[in-house]
Order: C-alpha cells, then sequence, then structure tokens
C-alpha cells in the first residue's frame, strides 16, 4: 500500500473534521431569539416565506443547467454557473423582506428566520447572500453581451 492509496482517506478524514469543528463553533453564533420572540415562533411564522425562498433557490441552480443543456454552452464556460448561483443567492434577499412587508413585519424578522431555518448565523448568512448580487448582474451582463 503506497501513500497515494492512502492520501485521500486522510485528506477526508481531515476534512470531515475541520466541517465537524466549523459547525460546531458556527452553531454558537445562531440566534436563540430576535426581538422578543423565540426561534420556534419566527420559523412558524415565516414558514411559507422560507419554503418559497428555498425553491426559488432550487429553481435558480437548475437554470444553470438548464442554461448548459438547452442554450448548448460549453461545459467550460462560467456564465450559466454563475447565472445560477446568483440567483440561488439573491432570491431570499427579495423573497423574504418582500413577503414580511406584504404581510406586515419586520423584514429582519424575515432573514433571522430564515437564517435559523438554514442554521447559519447571520452575519454568515448576510455575507453569502449579498454576495450573489453582484454575481447575479455580472453573469448576466456577461451573458447579454
Amino acid at each position: 500500500m503506497s501513500i497515494d492509496d492512502v492520501r485521500p482517506i486522510i485528506s477526508g478524514l481531515v476534512g470531515g473534521a475541520l466541517a465537524v469543528a466549523l459547525s460546531a463553533a458556527l452553531s454558537r453564533r445562531i440566534p436563540k431569539a430576535f426581538r422578543g420572540k423565540s426561534a420556534n415562533a419566527l420559523l412558524r411564522e415565516f414558514r411559507t416565506p422560507i419554503k418559497v425562498a428555498n425553491w426559488l433557490c432550487l429553481l435558480g441552480l437548475l437554470s444553470a443547467i438548464v442554461l448548459y443543456r438547452w442554450a448548448e454552452f460549453s461545459s467550460h464556460d462560467w456564465r450559466p454557473l454563475g447565472l445560477g448561483f446568483g440567483l440561488m443567492l439573491s432570491t431570499p434577499l427579495v423573497v423574504l423582506p418582500l413577503s414580511a412587508l406584504l404581510t406586515k413585519r419586520a423584514p429582519s424578522e424575515a432573514v433571522v428566520a430564515y437564517c435559523l431555518s438554514q442554521k447559519m448565523p447571520v452575519t454568515l448568512m448576510l455575507v453569502l447572500l449579498v454576495s450573489g448580487i453582484p454575481l447575479l448582474l455580472f453573469s448576466a451582463w456577461s451573458l447579454l453581451t
């Protein structure tokens, strides 16, 4: 047995240990309540908008696959994937606050409820979601030009 046979096993174990450590460290930063409402109450209030946001995230990724298949983009072209990830990351930023405003609730509560449902700290989730906007715009611009 050579080192080349063992290297994938070692790297998998190290990667798994790092993922568990990162998950444990980040789980302490997930809020237990927000503005006097418990996590369960927030999740109950925003159940439907969270489901809609998750479905739109899935549709964003599927749009990339559709573009690769039917628009005949090269598998090395980054633009459909950038568009898909941009849609995936930016749609919750539109759907959640909009649904909260339509139901006369605070948009920040909707975003915190989404973070709770995804089990992610609010700051990390916001960084990810906001990073989808320039990715979406740049990918759409490069596809149109």
